[in-house]
Protein backbone atom coordinates (compact mmCIF):
# COMPACT_ATOMS: atom_id res chain seq x y z
CA UNK A 1 0.00 0.00 0.00
CA UNK A 2 1.49 3.36 -0.99
CA UNK A 3 0.62 6.90 -0.02
CA UNK A 4 -1.75 8.05 2.72
CA UNK A 5 -4.71 5.95 3.78
CA UNK A 6 -7.94 7.67 4.78
CA UNK A 7 -10.65 5.72 6.61
CA UNK A 8 -13.82 7.73 7.08
CA UNK A 9 -16.17 7.10 9.96
CA UNK A 10 -18.95 5.76 7.73
CA UNK A 11 -16.52 3.27 6.15
CA UNK A 12 -15.54 1.57 9.38
CA UNK A 13 -16.77 -1.87 10.32
CA UNK A 14 -18.83 -2.36 13.44
CA UNK A 15 -19.33 -5.05 16.06
CA UNK A 16 -22.33 -4.64 18.36
CA UNK A 17 -23.08 -6.80 21.37
CA UNK A 18 -25.20 -6.10 24.42
CA UNK A 19 -22.00 -5.15 26.27
CA UNK A 20 -19.72 -3.94 23.45
CA UNK A 21 -19.87 -1.40 20.64
CA UNK A 22 -16.68 -1.55 18.57
CA UNK A 23 -15.65 0.26 15.39
CA UNK A 24 -13.00 -1.25 13.11
CA UNK A 25 -10.90 0.63 10.57
CA UNK A 26 -9.35 -2.61 9.34
CA UNK A 27 -10.57 -6.20 8.99
CA UNK A 28 -11.32 -7.66 12.40
CA UNK A 29 -13.61 -10.38 13.66
CA UNK A 30 -16.74 -10.69 11.52
CA UNK A 31 -15.80 -7.51 9.61
CA UNK A 32 -13.64 -8.41 6.64
CA UNK A 33 -12.46 -6.33 3.71
CA UNK A 34 -9.60 -7.62 1.59
CA UNK A 35 -8.48 -4.04 0.91
CA UNK A 36 -8.41 -3.22 4.63
CA UNK A 37 -6.01 -5.69 6.21
CA UNK A 38 -3.82 -3.11 7.92
CA UNK A 39 -1.39 -0.36 7.09
CA UNK A 40 2.36 -1.00 7.29
CA UNK A 41 3.01 -2.40 10.80
CA UNK A 42 -0.45 -1.33 11.97
CA UNK A 43 -2.85 -4.27 12.02
CA UNK A 44 -5.62 -3.03 14.34
CA UNK A 45 -7.12 0.34 15.23
CA UNK A 46 -10.35 -0.19 17.18
CA UNK A 47 -12.61 2.18 19.03
CA UNK A 48 -14.33 0.24 21.84
CA UNK A 49 -17.17 1.19 24.15
CA UNK A 50 -17.54 -1.38 26.92
CA UNK A 51 -20.63 -1.57 29.13
CA UNK A 52 -20.29 -1.19 32.92
CA UNK A 53 -18.92 -4.26 34.67
CA UNK A 54 -18.20 -6.09 31.39
CA UNK A 55 -15.03 -6.86 29.48
CA UNK A 56 -12.74 -9.31 27.73
CA UNK A 57 -12.01 -12.60 29.50
CA UNK A 58 -8.44 -13.79 29.89
CA UNK A 59 -6.93 -14.52 26.48
CA UNK A 60 -3.52 -14.76 24.90
CA UNK A 61 -1.38 -12.83 22.42
CA UNK A 62 2.02 -13.36 20.84
CA UNK A 63 4.27 -11.14 18.71
CA UNK A 64 2.08 -8.06 18.79
CA UNK A 65 2.56 -4.56 20.24
CA UNK A 66 -0.78 -3.58 21.82
CA UNK A 67 -1.38 0.08 22.68
CA UNK A 68 -4.47 1.09 24.67
CA UNK A 69 -5.54 4.74 24.89
CA UNK A 70 -8.27 5.55 27.43
CA UNK A 71 -10.68 8.31 26.36
CA UNK A 72 -13.30 7.96 29.10
CA UNK A 73 -13.92 5.68 32.04
CA UNK A 74 -11.53 3.18 33.62
CA UNK A 75 -10.19 -0.14 32.38
CA UNK A 76 -8.92 -2.86 34.72
CA UNK A 77 -5.92 -4.68 33.25
CA UNK A 78 -4.50 -7.96 34.57
CA UNK A 79 -1.81 -10.06 32.89
CA UNK A 80 0.31 -13.17 33.32
CA UNK A 81 3.38 -11.07 34.17
CA UNK A 82 1.70 -10.18 37.45
CA UNK A 83 0.55 -6.68 36.55
CA UNK A 84 -2.85 -5.56 37.78
CA UNK A 85 -3.74 -1.91 37.34
CA UNK A 86 -6.40 0.62 36.47
CA UNK A 87 -6.00 2.62 33.27
CA UNK A 88 -8.03 5.82 33.55
CA UNK A 89 -9.18 8.47 31.08
CA UNK A 90 -6.16 10.36 29.81
CA UNK A 91 -3.82 7.43 30.39
CA UNK A 92 -2.36 4.79 28.09
CA UNK A 93 -0.57 1.48 28.28
CA UNK A 94 1.61 -0.65 26.04
CA UNK A 95 1.71 -4.42 26.24
CA UNK A 96 4.43 -6.06 24.16
CA UNK A 97 3.21 -9.63 23.83
CA UNK A 98 6.54 -10.99 22.65
CA UNK A 99 6.77 -14.77 22.80
CA UNK A 100 3.47 -14.94 24.67
CA UNK A 101 1.32 -13.26 27.30
CA UNK A 102 -2.18 -13.66 28.69
CA UNK A 103 -4.35 -10.83 29.99
CA UNK A 104 -7.89 -9.67 30.68
CA UNK A 105 -9.52 -6.25 30.26
CA UNK A 106 -12.60 -5.13 32.18
CA UNK A 107 -14.58 -1.96 32.63
CA UNK A 108 -13.78 -1.21 36.25
CA UNK A 109 -16.98 0.77 36.77
CA UNK A 110 -20.39 -0.72 37.46
CA UNK A 111 -22.12 2.53 36.40
CA UNK A 112 -20.18 4.22 33.58
CA UNK A 113 -19.11 2.85 30.17
CA UNK A 114 -15.43 2.64 29.26
CA UNK A 115 -14.34 4.26 25.99
CA UNK A 116 -10.96 3.49 24.49
CA UNK A 117 -8.81 3.14 21.41
CA UNK A 118 -6.68 0.08 20.87
CA UNK A 119 -3.94 -0.32 18.29
CA UNK A 120 -2.09 -3.51 17.41
CA UNK A 121 1.25 -3.26 15.61
CA UNK A 122 3.41 -6.04 14.26
CA UNK A 123 6.84 -5.97 15.97
CA UNK A 124 10.13 -5.89 14.12
CA UNK A 125 11.57 -8.53 16.46
CA UNK A 126 9.73 -11.81 17.01
CA UNK A 127 9.58 -13.90 20.19
CA UNK A 128 11.10 -11.27 22.47
CA UNK A 129 10.40 -11.22 26.20
CA UNK A 130 6.90 -9.89 26.98
CA UNK A 131 6.69 -6.58 28.82
CA UNK A 132 4.24 -3.93 29.98
CA UNK A 133 4.40 -0.18 30.59
CA UNK A 134 1.92 2.60 31.43
CA UNK A 135 1.76 6.32 30.60
CA UNK A 136 0.06 8.77 32.97
CA UNK A 137 0.40 12.34 31.68
CA UNK A 138 -0.20 15.21 34.06
CA UNK A 139 -3.20 17.50 33.71
CA UNK A 140 -6.65 17.02 32.20
CA UNK A 141 -7.09 13.99 29.92
CA UNK A 142 -5.49 14.63 26.52
CA UNK A 143 -5.50 18.39 27.07
CA UNK A 144 -2.14 19.02 25.38
CA UNK A 145 -2.03 19.76 21.63
CA UNK A 146 0.10 16.64 21.18
CA UNK A 147 0.85 13.79 23.58
CA UNK A 148 3.32 11.18 22.38
CA UNK A 149 2.21 7.79 23.68
CA UNK A 150 4.69 5.34 22.21
CA UNK A 151 7.53 5.12 19.72
CA UNK A 152 10.13 2.75 18.42
CA UNK A 153 13.72 2.51 19.56
CA UNK A 154 14.98 5.78 21.04
CA UNK A 155 11.71 7.66 20.55
CA UNK A 156 9.49 9.55 22.97
CA UNK A 157 6.80 7.98 25.12
CA UNK A 158 6.53 4.31 25.97
CA UNK A 159 8.83 1.88 24.13
CA UNK A 160 7.44 -0.36 21.39
CA UNK A 161 9.21 -2.85 19.14
CA UNK A 162 7.74 -1.38 15.96
CA UNK A 163 9.11 1.40 13.77
CA UNK A 164 6.25 3.73 14.58
CA UNK A 165 5.34 6.84 16.53
CA UNK A 166 1.90 7.02 18.14
CA UNK A 167 0.51 10.28 19.50
CA UNK A 168 -2.80 11.83 20.47
CA UNK A 169 -3.49 15.19 18.81
CA UNK A 170 -6.11 17.58 20.13
CA UNK A 171 -7.80 20.38 18.22
CA UNK A 172 -9.93 23.12 19.76
CA UNK A 173 -13.42 23.51 18.22
CA UNK A 174 -12.39 26.66 16.37
CA UNK A 175 -9.45 24.78 14.82
CA UNK A 176 -11.43 21.96 13.28
CA UNK A 177 -12.30 23.81 10.07
CA UNK A 178 -8.59 24.18 9.31
CA UNK A 179 -7.60 20.80 10.77
CA UNK A 180 -7.37 19.13 7.36
CA UNK A 181 -4.82 21.65 6.09
CA UNK A 182 -2.82 21.40 9.30
CA UNK A 183 -2.82 17.61 9.22
CA UNK A 184 -1.76 17.60 5.60
CA UNK A 185 1.12 19.94 6.39
CA UNK A 186 2.13 17.81 9.37
CA UNK A 187 2.05 14.67 7.26
CA UNK A 188 4.29 16.24 4.64
CA UNK A 189 6.68 17.88 7.10
CA UNK A 190 6.94 15.27 9.83
CA UNK A 191 6.45 12.06 7.89
CA UNK A 192 3.74 10.83 10.23
CA UNK A 193 0.46 9.04 9.84
CA UNK A 194 -2.50 10.91 11.30
CA UNK A 195 -5.93 9.66 12.31
CA UNK A 196 -9.10 11.63 12.92
CA UNK A 197 -9.75 15.31 13.55
CA UNK A 198 -9.94 15.64 17.33
CA UNK A 199 -8.14 13.04 19.49
CA UNK A 200 -6.15 10.85 17.17
CA UNK A 201 -3.23 8.39 17.05
CA UNK A 202 -0.43 9.19 14.61
CA UNK A 203 2.18 6.80 13.29
CA UNK A 204 4.86 6.31 10.66
CA UNK A 205 4.45 4.03 7.72
CA UNK A 206 6.60 1.13 6.53
CA UNK A 207 6.13 -1.90 4.31
CA UNK A 208 3.66 -4.39 5.82
CA UNK A 209 4.70 -7.85 6.87
CA UNK A 210 2.55 -10.92 7.46
CA UNK A 211 -0.10 -10.54 10.16
CA UNK A 212 1.22 -11.42 13.60
CA UNK A 213 -0.34 -13.99 15.87
CA UNK A 214 -2.80 -12.85 18.49
CA UNK A 215 -6.47 -13.24 19.28
CA UNK A 216 -8.84 -11.46 21.59
CA UNK A 217 -12.00 -12.82 23.15
CA UNK A 218 -14.83 -10.41 22.40
CA UNK A 219 -17.71 -12.12 24.17
CA UNK A 220 -18.89 -11.30 27.68
CA UNK A 221 -16.23 -12.86 29.87
CA UNK A 222 -18.69 -14.42 32.27
CA UNK A 223 -20.20 -16.41 29.39
CA UNK A 224 -16.87 -17.18 27.73
CA UNK A 225 -18.10 -15.87 24.37
CA UNK A 226 -15.76 -15.03 21.53
CA UNK A 227 -15.57 -13.04 18.33
CA UNK A 228 -14.09 -14.73 15.26
CA UNK A 229 -10.93 -12.97 14.19
CA UNK A 230 -10.44 -12.53 10.44
CA UNK A 231 -6.89 -11.20 10.73
CA UNK A 232 -6.39 -8.64 13.49
CA UNK A 233 -8.42 -5.77 14.93
CA UNK A 234 -8.67 -1.96 14.78
CA UNK A 235 -10.87 1.12 15.39
CA UNK A 236 -10.83 4.93 15.36
CA UNK A 237 -11.03 7.88 17.75
CA UNK A 238 -14.39 9.14 19.03
CA UNK A 239 -15.97 11.98 17.17
CA UNK A 240 -13.36 11.82 14.44
CA UNK A 241 -14.28 11.99 10.75
CA UNK A 242 -11.62 9.61 9.52
CA UNK A 243 -8.12 8.25 9.83
CA UNK A 244 -5.12 8.90 7.67
CA UNK A 245 -1.73 7.26 7.61
CA UNK A 246 1.18 8.33 5.46
CA UNK A 247 4.87 8.11 4.93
Amino acid sequence: MSGPLLVRDAERGRTRRAWLDARHSFSFGDYYRPDRLGFAALRVLNEDRIAPGQGFAEHGHANMEIVTVMLAGTLRHRDSLGHEELVRAGEAQVMSAGRGIRHSEWNASTREPAHLLQLWLQPEVANAAPRHAALRPEGAPWSRPETVIAAGEGGEGLPIRSRARIAVLRFAPEERRSAGRRLGSALAAAGRGIAGDRRVPARRRRRPGPPGRGARSAGPARRGGGLRRALDRDGLSPGSRGAACGR
